[in-house]
């Protein structure tokens, strides 16, 4: 019986998806920038093993990319690439931001009464 966790970093860790994504991180990189035992790294490479969610963030924040995404809750790209941007914002940015989104929402509700 196959106990391989369903977690969505094989399919992001493999060499072609890093190379696409612009980066170039072997299995000792991500070791050494996660401070893990390489070993650890193919464990949850191959999906045998899940990381504790500060490792998740960490190795989220090395790939650019959010749990969202690695658990593939997010097929849609346009809502990947606004994630990428939100997590790149100051506190501050974000309550802008949130602001700009709940006022738009607001306008858009009125105009389709």
């Amino acid at each position: 019986m196959d106990k391989r966790c369903d977690n969505g970093f094989e399919k992001v860790w493999e060499e072609s998806e890093r190379e696409a994504a612009g980066l170039s991180l072997s299995r000792q990189d991500v070791s050494e920038i996660c401070n893990m035992h390489e070993g650890y790294v193919k464990q949850i490479e191959t999906g045998s093993k899940l990381p504790a969610l500060p490792l998740l963030l960490k190795i989220c924040e090395m790939l650019h990319t959010s749990p969202n995404y690695l658990f593939e809750f997010s097929e849609d790209k346009d809502v990947q690439d606004v994630l990428e941007l939100l997590y790149t914002l100051t506190p501050d940015q974000l309550k802008a931001v949130k602001h700009m989104i709940s006022s738009y929402l607001e306008f858009k509700e009125k105009m389709e009464e």
